[in-house]
């Protein structure tokens, strides 16, 4: 499988972006990073429950090979709702990175 080209911008052109649906960044935020990120971007899903994920792209929203990755709020204690919640949060979180 070819992967695409590391994307190289010219001085004032702004390179299509594509989000998937989850995406909580904006063009802007995404346009920023391209040059910390060597061309990738960084798509982020909201957090749910403290609960997120983020997933490293290249700009056409092609996966670059890395795996999602899945972010927890770090939580002390918690009650059997609270860890139901988490739970259910969790799970959420790993179907829509695996749709």
């Amino acid at each position: 499988m070819s992967t695409p080209p590391v994307l190289a911008v010219k001085p004032g052109m702004r390179p299509e972006i594509v989000c998937p649906s989850w995406c909580v960044h904006t063009y802007e935020m995404h346009y920023e990073e391209l040059g910390e990120l060597e061309g990738f971007v960084i798509h982020h899903s909201e957090p749910t429950a403290g609960i997120s994920h983020t997933r490293h792209a290249y700009p056409d929203n092609t996966v670059s090979g890395d795996e999602p990755l899945i972010h927890m709020e770090a939580q002390q204690q918690l009650t059997l709702a609270e860890a139901m919640t988490v739970a259910r949060s969790l799970l959420a979180v790993i179907e829509e990175v695996q749709s």
